[in-house]
């Protein structure tokens, strides 16, 4: 699992994964759009004056919270990927049994 600023859940069952998974994907949500009020907030104020190291900071935050994300929604959809394995089989014994 990656180091994030923010606890990630990680969990063991596939399903409990993809849940994980999903709480992980709104908490980075829920981070990105703090940033974008922030931003909206900084743009906003006649008193703050912008410059670029502040808009390069504030993407490369962004950049590494989509990132992040990324790898979380891969995550999730192998475990997804893992459930539907073990339904597909679990359907194969019980046909095999009847």
């Amino acid at each position: 699992m990656c180091i994030t600023p923010f606890p990630l859940i990680e969990i063991s069952s596939p399903i409990e994964e993809v849940r994980g998974s999903i709480l992980n994907l709104a908490v980075l949500l829920s981070t990105v759009e703090d940033i974008v009020m922030q931003a909206k907030d900084r743009v906003n104020n006649p008193q703050v004056l912008l410059n670029d190291v502040w808009a390069e900071n504030l993407l490369d935050r962004i950049e590494k919270l989509l990132w992040i994300a990324s790898q979380e929604r891969g995550r999730a959809m192998a475990h997804i990927d893992q459930c539907e394995q073990v339904a597909y089989d679990h359907s194969e014994d019980m046909r095999i049994a009847a």
